[in-house]
């Protein structure tokens, strides 16, 4: 009996051994480098077999996506380039064409990445779309980045067609040059020091973002914002038809902050055209443009603050038209909206002429725009400050991926149960 108990009692501890080994080790399986081209010659095989929380390390070179297809991410991994400029990526998404009479054919490619998984990473990389189909020489659009997971980062990389983000939330794009970047519905999002050359636009669905340092060049509109809860600070926008353009309902575009950013060289600086509650425009520098601002809805005066910005030099500081002509010649009767002082605290203007006399900062006497819209307290100088109060918003953070200790935790506990309830079984029968 002694011998048979011994025996007993050496089968439990190897069957819970294995058991907690198979627990452990399967909730969270040792990550692997894959190297491209070492163990495998294509990007796509090395994702193919990749598993949750591998790395693909991808040296110098040129290689090419699937043909006519869309690569699909669908796993936690990270695709690592070796050098952003020598890393090349060409995407081959299938591509098709819109043909209107009078006008010419209109080619466009599919999405040419789509990230569903979680916890991706891609990162010096040059991703690029054949932008010349086989049988035409008319450039075409499309083939872009998309993700619709969350905690997606992507980073120093160049992007020649378009980024979206479509949904998820904690994601972070910085350091990148791409063509265009939408923001679709993403929220707890950093977008930062990003060059764009064609728009960035942050749409309806897109909350509690964060959008800063980016350069923003020679676009129609330049930064487009129709969420709310958003942060954008510290971005440089020029040469652009609009340099800021906001508009929307007043569910869907509010409580928006806008500071230290700078417009410079656009037709039009800042236009304003949405309803929503707390619009504040604060520190950004205004110069050389066409027209610096535009507050161009029928409601409200009220709708937009702008304090302790600097208007400088342009040709039209704030928009009193009469007539708003567009470019098919259509013709809207003007409204003019927006507050351009706090109550206590106004803008520069470089073509204020009043006098300061008892040296506190603000002019002694109004800065006039038009009947009905003051500065109450321009500014003798540009405002300069590296301190600013914002709004208590939530703030964009990235959750670690923590150890399942639970899982874990929980295991252990059911296996000591069944290792008790055999013990006793076994004390029983020797009793």
């Amino acid at each position: 009996m002694k011998s048979f108990l011994s025996r007993s009692f050496a089968v439990l501890f190897v069957v819970l051994l294995s058991i907690s080994s198979l627990v452990i080790f399967n909730v969270k399986a040792q990550a692997r480098t894959i190297v491209v081209p070492d163990d495998y010659p294509t990007i796509q095989e090395a994702i193919t077999a990749s598993t949750d929380g591998d790395s693909i390390f991808i040296k110098e070179g040129r290689y090419d996506g699937p043909q006519k297809q869309t690569l699909v991410i669908n796993k936690s991994i990270s695709l690592i380039g070796e050098n952003t400029k020598n890393t090349v990526f060409t995407l081959y998404p299938d591509w098709d064409y819109n043909h209107f009479p009078n006008y010419p054919e209109n080619y466009f490619y599919d999405t040419g990445i789509i990230v569903r998984a979680n916890d991706v990473e891609i990162s010096s990389l040059t991703i690029l779309t054949k932008t010349v189909p086989s049988n035409s020489e008319t450039l075409v659009s499309g083939g872009d980045v998309v993700t619709i997971g969350n905690k997606t980062q992507i980073t120093n990389c160049v992007v020649y067609s378009g980024f979206a983000i479509l949904e998820g939330s904690n994601h972070i794009i910085t350091g990148n040059t791409i063509d265009y970047f939408l923001l679709e519905s993403g929220s707890f999002c950093l977008i930062s020091n990003n060059k764009i050359s064609t728009a960035l636009r942050v749409m309806g669905d897109a909350v509690s973002n964060e959008i800063f340092g980016n350069l923003i060049t020679g676009s129609s509109t330049g930064l487009l914002v129709r969420g709310s809860n958003n942060l954008v600070f510290n971005n440089t926008i020029t040469g652009c038809d609009r340099g800021i353009s906001v508009f929307g309902e007043l569910d869907e575009c509010y409580n928006n902050i806008f500071y230290f950013n700078e417009l410079s060289n656009n037709t039009l600086g800042i236009d304003m055209m949405a309803r929503g509650d707390n619009l504040v425009f604060f520190a950004n520098y205004i110069a050389n443009n066409d027209c610096g601002v535009a507050v161009r809805r029928d409601y409200s005066p009220a709708d937009g603050v702008f304090y302790g910005n600097s208007f400088v030099d342009n040709i039209v500081q704030v928009n009193t038209d009469l007539m708003y002509v567009f470019g098919d010649g259509r013709k809207e009767i003007a409204y003019h909206a927006g507050l351009f002082d706090n109550g206590t605290f106004g803008n520069y203007w470089s073509d204020y002429g009043g006098i300061d006399v008892n040296g506190d900062g603000i002019g002694d006497s109004p800065y006039v725009i038009d009947e009905n819209r003051t500065d109450h307290y321009p500014l003798m100088d540009p405002y300069t400050t590296t301190e600013i109060t914002i709004p208590s918003f939530p703030s964009p953070t990235i959750e670690p991926d923590h150890f399942p200790t639970t899982i874990v935790l929980t295991s252990v506990v059911i296996i000591a149960v069944v290792g008790l309830g055999i013990f006793a079984f076994f004390k029983k029968r020797r009793s």
